[in-house]
């Protein structure tokens, strides 16, 4: 391998919005890297921003090349979440939903209807009912949701100080806009 190239995200904190950010190769074998892992200098290099709705990015910087927005592309996500109920009562998906997620329980299940709060992006289920005992059960469930995730484009110079083999490093600037206040 030639040309490595890392990014880092750098969004600030902010409590009780949906979803957390992360990047990633585009290693999909229909992938716009074309199941590419391994790159030379002067090849362009696609990754896959994992982000909340309200992301706002402001910059892309890179030590070497230039990387941008580059569209986006919808990922079919399947998580599957184990709950032990009554002590675990709402779980994180793992990408931004972009719609409501189908949520199905697999095996024996629990007898409960669970429900998504696409603010948080959690799943939920029944809080007991006070001054009851609830019978503990572990149920297994299936949620299958797309994601709509921002491709960043990165192209890379055929060489660094005249050597082919070097190094990239990027930070994506952004914040969370709070839509609350608007």
């Amino acid at each position: 391998m030639a040309v490595k190239a890392t990014f880092q995200i750098d969004i600030g904190k902010k409590e009780d919005l949906t979803g957390e950010a992360s990047i990633e190769l585009d290693a999909r074998e229909d992938g716009l890297n074309a199941g590419k892992k391994e790159f030379r200098g002067g090849d362009t290099i696609y990754f896959l921003l994992h982000r909340p709705p309200n992301l706002v990015i402001a910059d892309i910087i890179t030590s070497e090349g230039e990387a941008m927005e580059y569209g986006e592309v919808m990922l079919n996500v399947t998580d599957v979440l184990v709950f032990d109920y009554p002590t675990e009562l709402s779980q994180r998906l793992s990408r931004t939903p972009y719609g409501y997620p189908s949520m199905r329980w697999t095996g024996k299940g629990l007898p409960y209807s669970p429900s998504f709060d696409d603010k948080k992006g959690e799943v939920y289920l029944p809080v007991p009912v006070p001054l009851t005992k609830p019978k503990r059960g572990i149920g297994v469930l299936k949620c299958e949701y797309t994601e709509l995730a921002t491709v960043i484009k990165l192209t890379t110079p055929r060489t660094v100080d005249d050597n082919p083999i070097y190094s990239i490093h990027g930070v994506i600037a952004g914040h969370i806009e709070d839509k609350s206040a608007i």
